[in-house]
């Protein structure tokens, strides 16, 4: 991974020669090209499948070598996928790497500092405040980085998950507003795309910025816009005064009056 924390052509040359470097079984071009891919496509592959970085097949085939592929790409693709990508399509990414991934790891008495970090990412991921809390006093790690799995850290778990007594208590413990995984999205990016207001205001109240934008070039307002949230995207948006962020939120978590 570079330094900027994004995916760029030169990592896909740097993956290792196994064809299986993503989910789907469509080859890297390292492996042999045609009898393989064409064998998939005759078995009805989904040629839309792509990995963790957003790669498709034919990203991989990069450079289009494997004629078979591209031309019955460019006649089953839908059209959406073969031009800049939309803020919906990355909101449905975020729905996907959203979902908790728990290690299952319970650190004892002796645990290292990465054992026990390692556990505050899964208690993160299902909001045990109490357990954070725990965790922190005994040395693990609040900004711990899960490189194996997205990058992501405990707040970011957090706010995925929607735990605002969670969020909270990171925030508390100094956790870092300003760190982001591997797709570029901050604990913001990931609330306001998963449509989660309360956690949204914890993370805004305690200064995260708004302006933040991730790999693909998209602020939180505009996946808080794509997961059905128009109120939270104008809130988000940066158009809106700081001072008036914070009230339009509190009304966005105030329960409607029924009609006198």
């Amino acid at each position: 991974m570079n330094a900027s924390n994004r995916h760029t052509a030169s990592d896909l040359h740097s993956q290792p020669a196994s064809c299986h470097t993503s989910s789907s079984p469509l080859p890297s071009p390292l492996c042999p090209p045609s009898p393989a891919v064409e064998a998939l496509i005759l078995c009805r592959a989904d040629l839309t499948l792509f990995d963790r970085f957003g790669w498709t097949a034919l990203h991989r085939a990069a450079g289009g070598y494997i004629g078979r592929l591209l031309s019955t790409w460019e006649r089953q693709v839908p059209e959406k996928s073969k031009g800049r990508v939309r803020p919906e399509d990355s909101a449905a990414q975020l729905r996907m790497v959203a979902k908790p991934r728990l290690r299952g790891v319970v650190a004892g008495l002796k645990a290292t500092r990465r054992e026990r970090s390692e556990e505050l990412l899964d208690k993160a991921s299902i909001g045990d405040a109490n357990a954070i809390q725990r965790l922190v006093s005994m040395n693990a790690d609040v900004n711990y980085v899960d490189a194996g799995r997205d990058d992501v850290t405990p707040l970011i778990n957090a706010a995925s998950a929607g735990s605002r007594p969670a969020v909270e208590a990171l925030i508390l413990c100094r956790a870092d507003l300003t760190l982001f995984d591997r797709f570029g999205w901050t604990a913001l990016h990931r609330a306001a795309g998963l449509g989660h207001v309360g956690v949204v205001d914890a993370l805004v109240e305690a200064g995260a910025s708004r302006k933040s934008r991730d790999s693909k070039g998209l602020e939180p307002a505009e996946l808080a816009a794509v997961a059905g949230q128009d109120a939270l995207r104008t809130a988000l948006s940066s158009n809106v005064a700081d001072s008036n962020v914070l009230a339009l939120l509190q009304q966005l978590k105030s329960p409607a009056k029924a009609p006198g």
